[in-house]
């Protein structure tokens, strides 16, 4: 019986080693042909879910929850780090979860908000050799009123703001496709072996989630 389980557990560990062995060469071809391309097609899909600023009232910011989705889709010369082509864009609507309150005073909210539109994809030489490019964003922020403190009380001064659109960028990124071929979270990258996850850290992006997939193209 010994003997038997001896032979089991020799048997086991050399299927092991020989499944690593295949995992690791396939590895190595993937990087390869990572490592040859010279066209890349990128999916980005952009999520939003957290707290923004719907709009400022006299220095003073009326919040709220909020979630917002685009799609993206462009060719990328990996050699170059720069996006080739012209890409395509897909904005969906914002959704106004919640009017958060200042403190214990009111906020007002009188119009749509969008979170952030996507207008143009482009390269900009400020990245460098980042893989990445940059969303001229459009926001379009209601008009509103949100209370605060003064001498009469509490909640007594109103502030008022007026609708208007403002602009700013983001930067959507384009992870290389040779880390779908090591260990999700080596290098900084969680993926699932064929996309990328990524959460924004910069505080003028916070919230932000990218689900970004490559193919090589040639």
């Amino acid at each position: 019986m010994k003997k038997r389980h001896a032979i089991i557990g020799v048997a086991l560990v050399l299927g092991v080693l020989v499944s690593t062995r295949e995992s690791a060469a396939q590895n190595v071809d993937l990087m390869a042909k990572w490592t040859a391309a010279t066209v890349v097609n990128y999916k980005v899909t952009g999520e939003f879910s957290g707290e923004a600023v719907l709009f400022t009232a006299d220095k003073m910011p009326g919040r709220g929850t909020v979630t917002d989705r685009f799609e993206v889709e462009f060719d990328w010369n990996p050699s170059e780090f720069a996006m080739i082509g012209t890409p395509i864009i897909k904005n969906f609507p914002s959704k106004l979860v919640s009017v958060l309150k200042n403190g214990t005073c009111t906020t007002t909210v009188s119009g749509a908000f969008e979170h952030a539109t996507v207008v143009e994809l482009r390269n900009d030489p400020a990245l460098g050799m980042a893989n990445a490019v940059h969303a001229e964003v459009q926001r379009e922020l209601p008009a509103g009123t949100v209370a605060g403190v003064n001498e009469v009380g509490p909640c007594a001064a109103i502030r008022q703001a007026t609708a208007r659109s403002v602009r700013h960028r983001i930067a959507v990124p384009a992870p290389n496709g040779m880390m779908l071929a090591m260990p999700s979270g080596q290098g900084g990258y969680q993926h699932n072996g064929k996309a990328f996850i990524i959460k924004a850290t910069s505080s003028t992006e916070k919230g932000w989630t990218y689900t970004v997939t490559p193919t090589i193209v040639k």
